[in-house]
């Protein structure tokens, strides 16, 4: 509700394409700092998960997985690490989202000890 409220007020105009971003989305993270994790509603991108950057960033509407179901995946296989962009961007591909194949991820499975055959990578 929050979000919504916020959007309305700092992105009015839904004819936008910046502040259409913020619009038709269902939140299922907040971060401390005062951006989201969602699913997007809108036709054209229909269950993508985004992320929605409360100050503009460069990242703002980035999709993070197709769908929430790979989101999940994804984002446990990079061991969780975090919903804010500086967490997540390490492990970020442009086309795929977070990657747990990525140069970044396989490096991250190794300090850790992880099999990338657990994960199903």
């Amino acid at each position: 509700e929050h979000r919504k409220e916020w959007a309305t007020d700092v992105f009015p105009n839904y004819e936008d394409p910046e502040d259409r971003i913020w619009y038709n989305k269902l939140c299922f993270h907040i971060n401390a700092n005062g951006d989201y994790i969602a699913i997007e509603l809108e036709p054209e991108n229909y269950g993508k998960v985004v992320y929605l950057s409360h100050d503009g960033a460069s990242n703002l509407g980035t999709y993070l997985a197709d769908n929430f179901k790979e989101f999940l995946m994804n984002y446990a296989s990079v061991g969780c690490t975090g919903g804010e962009d500086w967490q997540w961007e390490p492990f970020y591909t442009a086309g795929r989202g977070i990657d747990p194949t990525s140069e970044n991820a396989l490096a991250w499975c190794k300090l850790l000890n992880i099999d990338e055959k657990e994960l199903d990578i």
